[in-house]
């Protein structure tokens, strides 16, 4: 970037840019519940009353107090970092659970090697072609298929993939051209209508030595099933009785997850999942402690919920339900029976909001108001109370505390947005209009030039994703963004396609990618210039 001519106009406007919002999250948080009360060190200790919502500063000003021993920290399941391989690739290497084994993919075959002791082949007919305990690069790439082989967590059994890639066809790309000399890449991968690799996983029996194949198209019929159904997304139960094994057509219209049996390879279906336009091809599947239970994401309404289901195949409630999809789930409390997760259920399509409902379905409330978009949730160790960040495209981050009925008790701390100003900066707007079918509203942002003036002309840039699985439209703040420095006025807008809306609006582009998807972001450009000629 530093060649880039403007360069410097661009990190100036970098450092500009830096500190407007800061100010608006707290330190370390405490809550004792035994007084009513929630610790929280800004500039020193304070505490907030949580029934009053009044706070007090903790100490004399040159010695801060601390929170007493008894109090506990908020509850919240943060997400751990996952090491992957390289991308479109799978690990060539699993080490069973007991640590007695380690099983090893190398030059198409798969390999058992023991602790102490010299590794044998569990195949032996591996080629360039076929290729057991790998994967082909279109599964690692949009199915997210990272591993390839799986242990049983009694380390008994050891499921791994055969994939048979001779009747795709390679196509080949030119590398090195850093180099002194490029070279010819080549990669198996089927285009639309052209044959796709044939999938299977096998079993293998350690104690035995006896390998079986899952049956995973029983009663698919037709002489294509093999190369027209996608076989993915492998793990085991948790106690390790049956291996989960998902199962789409290459329309992906349809999800089947399947249970096997790992010393026969028969199977049963799970769950099955429907739609007139994309099916998620991998829902949320989270297990409760009994290993039996399960929450799952399901669109069957049109929205993305959260149903309990069985392993038995049963469905036991519905636990989350309206007119908005889910995003995520920020707690499980199985202790009080009760889901806590998020949602674009805010005032506005694009606003994130924090929900509590039983698994049991007797109850649902929305936590958070519906006049922001809320993130980083801390909450109550008896769930009582939340505490969260709360902002809007111009509106900086704060910190805000909630009743459990959605109530709020106070702001904690503001974040400043007097940088705009001493800088001269514009503050990015978030825009709505109509998508290219006249009906549907889009969501979008415009972010502006240092110094901007409303009576010039400015060159504009469309940042354009276009989706599916990912939107780059939420109400979040945002101080700018550094390309336009060089003089460009900067539109990101979500069209039909992306996530987040609901699934008809995913759907807008099922089948015709580059059309609705393209003639929506030439409809918000034709809006905002007849808008802001």
């Amino acid at each position: 970037m530093k060649d880039i001519p403007g360069s410097p106009l661009m990190k100036r406007m970098e450092s500009a840019m830096s500190g407007i919002g800061d100010g608006g999250d707290v330190g370390e948080v405490k809550w004792n519940m035994a007084a009513g009360e929630l610790w929280f060190n800004k500039d020193g200790w304070k505490t907030v009353d949580l029934r009053t919502g009044a706070i007090k500063t903790v100490g004399d000003g040159k010695e801060s107090a601390e929170p007493p021993a008894s109090a506990e920290p908020s509850r919240a399941q943060r997400d751990r970092g996952e090491r992957r391989p390289a991308r479109g690739r799978q690990f060539t290497t699993a080490e069973s659970p007991d640590g007695a084994w380690t099983a090893v993919s190398e030059r198409g075959n798969l390999f058992l090697r023991p602790k102490a002791g010299e590794q044998f082949a569990i195949t032996t007919d591996g080629t360039d072609d076929i290729k057991y305990g790998q994967a082909s690069w279109v599964y690692g790439e949009e199915l997210d298929q990272t591993t390839a082989m799986w242990w049983s967590p009694d380390s008994k059994f050891i499921a791994f993939y055969r994939f048979d890639e001779s009747q795709v066809k390679d196509f080949f790309l030119v590398g090195g051209w850093s180099d002194t000399n490029t070279r010819v890449l080549s990669e198996a991968y089927p285009k639309p209508g052209a044959p796709n690799p044939i999938a299977r996983i096998l079993v293998y029996e350690v104690e035995s030595k006896r390998t079986v194949e899952v049956d995973a198209l029983s009663e698919i019929s037709g002489a294509k099933a093999e190369t027209e159904y996608y076989i993915y997304n492998v793990r085991w139960t948790p106690d390790g009785s049956e291996l989960l094994v998902s199962r789409t057509p290459r329309r992906q219209d349809v999800l089947d997850v399947l249970a096997a049996n790992p010393a026969t390879g028969t199977t049963r279906i799970v769950v099955t999942e429907k739609q007139d336009t994309w099916q998620d091809n991998a829902p949320g599947m989270r297990f409760l402690k009994d290993g039996k239970r399960f929450l799952w994401e399901t669109e069957k309404t049109g929205y993305k919920h959260y149903e309990l289901r069985s392993l038995d195949g049963s469905l036991i409630s519905t636990v989350s339900n309206g007119p908005w999809p889910v995003e995520k789930i920020v707690l499980l409390d199985e202790d009080a029976g009760e889901l806590w997760f998020t949602a674009w259920s805010g005032k506005i399509a694009v606003q994130q909001q924090l929900h509590v409902a039983k698994l049991d379905a007797s109850a649902s409330v929305r936590v958070t108001s519906g006049d922001f978009h809320h993130t980083n949730f801390r909450i109550a160790p008896d769930g009582s109370a939340v505490l969260a960040s709360a902002e809007t495209t111009q509106s900086a981050p704060k910190t805000v505390l909630y009743a459990r009925d959605g109530k709020l008790r106070a702001t904690l701390a503001e974040g400043s947005v007097k940088g705009f100003k001493t800088h001269s900066l514009t503050p990015t707007e978030l825009f709505t209009c109509k998508a290219a079918d006249g009906k549907t509203e889009l969501y979008g942002r415009v972010s502006f030039p240092p110094a901007f003036d409303a009576k010039k002309k400015y060159p504009v840039i469309v940042d354009t994703y276009g989706g599916p699985t990912i939107r780059l439209v939420t109400d979040r703040f945002d101080a700018g963004d550094t390309r336009t420095a060089l003089g460009f006025i900067l539109v990101v807008v979500d069209n039909r396609g992306t996530p987040g809306r609901g699934k008809a609006f995913e759907g807008g582009a099922y089948l015709q990618l580059g059309q609705a998807d393209a003639d929506d972001q030439a409809a918000a450009v034709q809006h905002l210039a007849a808008t802001r000629p």
